[in-house]
């Protein structure tokens, strides 16, 4: 509260400089002003109550009273400057005046009373009062893109005053670009949430629980809920109050002194992707809160931005991908390919050969393909099918394109988050050679294309001129027995002079038989490259696996394979330390050592390229009869 008496102290002497004697008014006035306004935070209203009094005896004229605020970078009014014909003596002049505070710093509070006294005389009179004004919340934000193309928002609200705030919402205001989507949208909470946590990157919590599509907002770290049952509450607008989980009073949460909340905040963006790429500001967060006086407050945070990436001469984005696969089933994804660059491309379609390097998806066609010629700022949809190898969120990666003209590799980048489901079992069952019912088998055969390669060779029926066999021990899917004719490309160039390559990929064979938890079958040798195999078991014992009989034992238990030259007596010992073991495999022929036995990881089976290309199998002329394999 301010009180102005009038009229206010003054002299001559700016009039008359040289004189002695200088005449005081009859009347005086003093200012009466409060030592401090208390805290004020940026967001909330100051309001005051300006009462300019007349403590003199006579009565003044064409009186006025001007408050305005002024800051760094502005000043403004907020109070009407209007006159008053006449104020009488003890009279006053009130007025209350509010003011929204939208810049932190020093504010200047500026009262300026003008009058006319008897006299006839205009005279002003104008006091300063400074106040600073302070950021009531610490609000950090940052933001993970998804490869389908949402981007989540992680922010932190942090109270930065020294009292209680009592939170009314706290909510994202997207950009006309973007509109603001819940967690619980997405027809996989599960692969959502994963990959929210990825993206994120340092948090692990979870965030969502099941409620209304109008909630998008989601706090992390939870101890307890206000609202109704979902633990959140909405706005009419279908943007987020994201209080879910808050210590509350009634229906409001509070935050105390230097407490932290996180939120995560799910947008999609209404522009293609294209267009997109080149938007940088998301939108802002706005926290609405009370103190505990009950004064109210409201706070938008500047803009938020996320990083551009850099210019590219290609841009890659997903047309349609479908959110969730079975494991080892082929699925279609279609991309757009653009040319961002001033250059014609002669593009070719490469997909990486390592699934380590792809999310676990290998490339179920003809790598290498060509797309034509892309002119400059063209465009261009293609479709390739991919198959999964291992389950959960997999990020699909290892795209490229092979420029011809420029004789440059370009990447594609991260495409997708896909959600891959374990497969279904199989229910059918075949009669192999005549022996009890199973479920199929896995061949080795081998193959004079590409200086000699070795095969896996998926078959209801026996393969002739397979090496070796093994019976995996739970159902596998079809695709196996029906894609590129059951046909996968273990190595190659292993027919000529690279003769420790041909025992390479038998070892890659049984340890594919053991990522299967299978019994394999040693069915038969190639004239030109027999072997023998031996195993290394956890109590040191080598055991050679005989020509023609069913390994019933299977893997349990197996620490090491060696695939030696048949006539190699090296290991023909009863027991030898492991280490041993594979040092005098791997010098005489290949070794492959497992992690102490038991079921291998299944995506060891990330080693084998599919092919469309038929093969080639040794004939059954001059080698044994084919074991059967029960």
């Amino acid at each position: 509260r301010f009180n102005f008496q009038l009229p206010v102290p003054f002299s001559f002497a700016e009039k008359s400089r040289g004189s002695e004697h200088l005449v005081e008014p009859a009347i005086s006035g003093i200012l009466a002003l409060p030592h401090s306004f208390g805290e004020i935070y940026l967001g909330e209203t100051f309001s005051c109550f300006v009462s300019l009094a007349n403590k003199s005896t006579t009565e003044l004229q064409q009186v006025a009273l001007k408050v305005e605020v002024r800051t760094e970078y502005n000043r403004e009014p907020i109070s009407e400057e209007k006159s008053i014909e006449r104020l009488s003596a003890k009279q006053t002049l009130d007025k209350v005046v509010h003011y929204e505070l939208k810049d932190t710093g020093m504010h200047i509070l500026s009262c300026l009373a003008l009058y006319t006294d008897p006299t006839g005389e205009k005279k002003h009179f104008k006091k300063f009062y400074k106040f600073q004004v302070n950021n009531p919340l610490k609000m950090k934000e940052k933001t993970h893109e998804l490869a389908q193309g949402d981007i989540i928002v992680e922010t932190q609200v942090q109270n930065a005053t020294a009292r209680m705030l009592y939170l009314e919402s706290v909510r994202f205001i997207p950009g006309p670009q973007f509109e603001v989507f819940p967690f619980q949208e997405h027809s996989s909470s599960r692969a959502l949430s994963a990959s929210a946590n990825e993206a994120a990157g340092v948090n692990e919590a979870g965030a969502g629980s099941e409620g209304s599509e109008a909630e998008s907002g989601v706090r992390v770290a939870s101890t307890s809920t206000i609202g109704d049952s979902t633990g959140l509450t909405s706005i009419s607008d279908g943007s987020v109050t994201s209080v879910m989980g808050m210590a509350s009073l009634g229906q409001l949460a509070y935050l105390k002194d230097g407490d932290v909340e996180q939120y995560m905040f799910r947008l999609r963006g209404k522009l293609s992707a294209a267009q997109l790429k080149r938007t940088s500001t998301l939108g802002r967060m706005e926290v609405v809160w009370k103190s505990a006086m009950g004064e109210k407050g409201k706070l938008q945070s500047n803009a938020v931005q996320r990083k551009l990436p850099a210019a590219r001469q290609i841009d890659v984005s997903t047309v349609q991908v479908p959110p969730e696969v079975s494991l080892e089933s082929p699925f279609q994804v279609t991309c757009l390919v653009a040319n961002t660059s001033s250059k014609e491309q002669q593009l070719h379609l490469h997909f990486e050969q390592s699934p380590g390097r792809t999310g676990g998806f290998v490339f179920d066609g003809v790598s290498g393909r060509s797309l034509g010629t892309l002119k400059p700022h063209a465009n261009q949809t293609f479709s390739f099918s991919l198959i999964a190898l291992d389950t959960g969120i997999q990020k699909l990666n290892g795209l490229y394109f092979y420029d011809s003209i420029s004789e440059q590799r370009l990447d594609a980048g991260p495409l997708a988050d896909i959600f891959v489901q374990p497969a279904e079992e199989v229910d059918e069952v075949v009669n192999l050679s005549g022996s009890a019912k199973t479920k199929g088998a896995c061949y080795l055969i081998f193959s004079v294309e590409n200086a000699g390669c070795l095969l896996l060779h998926w078959s209801d029926k026996p393969i002739e001129g397979a090496l070796a066999a093994f019976v995996p021990k739970v159902p596998v899917s079809r695709f196996k027995f029906t894609t590129n004719n059951g046909r996968a490309e273990l190595i190659r160039d292993c027919g000529g002079v690279k003769v420790k390559r041909f025992y390479e990929g038998f070892t890659m064979f049984l340890k594919t038989a053991k990522s299967f938890d299978a019994r394999f079958t040693h069915i038969m040798n190639l004239p030109m490259l027999p072997v023998a195999i031996f195993l290394s078991d956890g109590e040191q014992r080598v055991i050679k696996i005989p020509l023609g009989v069913p390994n019933a034992a299977g893997f349990e238990g197996i620490r090491a394979v060696a695939v030696l030259p048949a006539l190699d007596p090296a290991l023909n010992v009863r027991t030898m330390q492991t280490r041993m073991f594979q040092q005098i495999g791997e010098k005489a022929g290949a070794t492959v050592a497992f992690d102490g036995g038991g079921t291998g990881r299944r995506s060891a089976r990330a080693e084998v390229n599919f092919l469309k290309k038929p093969t080639v199998a040794v004939p059954s002329s001059a080698v044994e009869e084919i074991a059967e394999i029960s």
